[in-house]
């Protein structure tokens, strides 16, 4: 009689992970489905909410049923296939809606991303741009537009629908009133003329030595980098103007006198443009956004006036955002990567390890859902596998989350808040603000998490915009993609 061999505990563990991997992979690409039967729309407050649309739900699951389940999307053929279906008599309302779905999302994406981009130094919330682009009742709103000018063959819906909002009248003036353009930098440098360039210097009252220097570095750029992108250039492209290349900004560099880093000369061409943006909004009468705000957060006021020129004080104030916003996506990453390491701890049975690593990969799905895609707890529920809200809630813990990301923020702060102080405050006065930083620290970093909390539970299916909330988002996104690699 022949005997069943057992495989190691080792490869059994291995092979269920695997078998987890797998259906985590899946859940991702169910949850990317999802787009073309859950809507985008503003309730009577203008908030933005999720909707489920169950007609296309069960429409879409029954046309597509060889999607479900896998590790990627197609989602090219889907829309050719809809599109198609918008002319059947039968289904053709339903497979509108489907698309109607996707682009609500895909606006929803423009927008989120625009905020996070501009929307600290150009001062917007996603708030702000939502209405302008998911209004609905209008035979030409921007969905219908989308819909109507979409070709499956030349292009996918996602890239269609940047395009066409990014054109948007109402969204070109939305940003053109915060100062900001959909033009590159590098495009407003190929452009300009050196006369051009002088009159813009006098302008902003520049010094002979800066206008001098600004002078060698356009027609060095022009030289190196507007010559070679003309020459390489195919006849008739529309090519996008590229960031210039290391070595281009080596040779850039070794033409300039004192010769700078590349990275320095990268970092002065950023700001000539900068300054040439500034100068086209201040000719179309667009008012100018301040560099900083005036209310500045008391932890980093108290040394920033400590600062002797404005150089010193900007100089603080920079480094202080970085730190933060750094030791704010460290502390995310810290803090989940410490909860799935305390779901997976002790479990030594292979029952108990894969019963463990399903805990873990519904935790994260869960925070994605909430945080990236604003579905409700109990929505939450039914795309993981859960009965009901309050278990959920029991899984997150998004109470507990958020006192472990600020405790392990405060911690990072504490650890650079002095040294980057040193370099820019009286090293007097520094001793005697010793004993108040970390107070002030947690002032700001409680406030961080007290807007999310309070976000969270002003409705539902509400999209969370705080930044703890865009930070958390930030960090899934990119384990998500790094998972899939």
């Amino acid at each position: 009689m022949l005997l069943k061999t057992q495989e190691p505990r080792g490869a059994l563990i291995g092979t269920k992970r695997a078998k987890m991997k797998k259906n985590a992979m899946s859940e991702d690409a169910n949850a990317k489905l999802s787009k073309y039967w859950y809507i985008v729309r503003l309730d009577s407050m203008g908030r933005c909410k999720t909707q489920i649309q169950s007609e296309a739900e069960t429409f879409f699951k029954q046309q597509f049923a060889g999607y479900l389940g896998l590790k990627t999307v197609n989602n090219r053929n889907i829309q050719r296939r809809l599109v198609d279906g918008k002319t059947q008599r039968r289904d053709g309302e339903i497979a509108e809606t489907c698309l109607r779905c996707f682009v609500s999302n895909q606006l929803k994406d423009f927008c989120f991303s625009l905020e996070q981009k501009f929307g600290k130094t150009h001062d917007f919330t996603r708030e702000e741009l939502l209405p302008l682009v998911l209004v609905e009742g209008e035979d030409r709103s921007l969905i219908s537009r989308i819909l109507s000018t979409f070709d499956p063959e030349r292009s996918n819906l996602s890239t269609w629908t940047v395009r066409l909002v990014k054109g948007d009248r109402a969204i070109k003036r939305f940003l053109l009133e915060r100062g900001i353009e959909h033009i590159s930098d590098w495009l407003l440098l190929v452009r300009v003329t050196p006369g051009g360039l002088y009159r813009i210097l006098t302008t902003f009252e520049r010094t002979d030595a800066e206008i001098a220097r600004s002078l060698q570095l356009l027609e060095q750029f022009h030289q190196i980098y507007r010559t070679e992108f003309l020459r390489d250039r195919k006849p008739g492209s529309h090519q996008a103007y590229p960031k210039p290349t290391p070595d281009q900004l080596q040779r850039i560099a070794q033409r300039l006198t004192p010769s700078p880093s590349p990275e320095q000369v990268l970092h002065q061409l950023q700001n000539l443009s900068q300054l040439l943006r500034r100068d086209r909004l201040r000719q179309k009468g667009i008012a100018l956004p301040e560099d900083e705000s005036l209310d500045i957060p008391k932890a980093r006021n108290r040394v920033y006036q400590q600062a002797e020129t404005e150089d010193e004080q900007s100089g603080f104030l920079n480094e202080y955002r970085q730190q933060f916003n750094s030791c704010l996506q460290r502390a995310v990453q810290t803090t989940i990567e410490n909860r799935v390491a305390y779901f997976l701890q002790g479990r030594n049975t292979p029952r108990r390890r894969e019963q463990a690593i399903e805990k873990s990969e519904r935790f994260l799905t869960g925070l994605r859902l909430f945080y990236c895609q604003g579905l409700s707890m109990g929505e939450i529920a039914s795309c993981i596998g859960l009965r009901d809200q309050p278990r959920v809630s029991r899984l997150l813990e998004l109470e507990n989350l958020r006192s472990d990301i600020a405790r392990n923020t405060l911690s990072c702060l504490k650890k650079h808040i002095f040294q980057i102080a040193q370099d820019y405050a009286n090293p007097d006065r520094l001793r005697d603000l010793a004993t108040q930083i970390e107070s002030l620290l947690s002032e700001e970093i409680s406030r961080v998490m007290e807007t999310d909390k309070k976000e969270i539970h002003a409705a539902h299916h509400h999209f969370p915009t705080s930044q703890l909330a865009q930070n958390i988002c930030q960090y899934l996104e990119i384990k998500q993609e790094n998972d899939h690699d």
